[in-house]
């Protein structure tokens, strides 16, 4: 109990700026339902904040530097789109493996898209729908 009243008044102390600008990935994080879709998923949807927080933040750590959108080519080999729904909108991250695409921004990404969503799923996501099913006892 003690360690729940101390992380209160943390909280309290020093609240978090919601995520309101559109220009910064973490407005990502006020989705309330994700979809994979591309080269590497099966569209999958996700509703739990903590998978939708987790796949931000691995898109915010594979974005790299920003690049113009004149040094784009469309010649990637890998593509997957991570679509986030926020307040009815629909948000698309495009990762291919030149680039990362958000709000009409290039980041340069040394990360290839079918490992990003292969370690999200190996790492966290599978993890979390073996415990949803048995939480519902399946």
């Amino acid at each position: 109990m003690r360690v729940i009243n101390f992380i209160n008044t943390i909280q309290e102390l020093l609240p978090a700026a919601p995520n309101t600008d559109k220009e910064n990935l973490n407005y990502l994080m006020n989705a309330e339902k994700l979809v994979f879709d591309g080269d590497y998923s099966n569209d999958e949807e996700f509703t739990w904040q903590v998978q939708i927080n987790k796949c931000v933040r691995a898109i915010k750590k594979a974005a790299g530097d920003e690049i113009a959108e004149d040094e784009i080519t469309e010649n990637y080999a890998d593509k997957n789109i991570y679509i986030f729904y926020i307040n009815g909108e629909r948000v698309e991250v495009i990762h291919t493996d030149e680039y990362i695409k958000y709000n009409g921004k290039y980041y340069r990404s040394p990360e290839l898209p079918h490992h990003l969503v292969g370690a999200l799923f190996t790492a966290y996501f599978l993890y979390a729908s073996v415990k949803h099913r048995e939480w519902l006892h399946l």
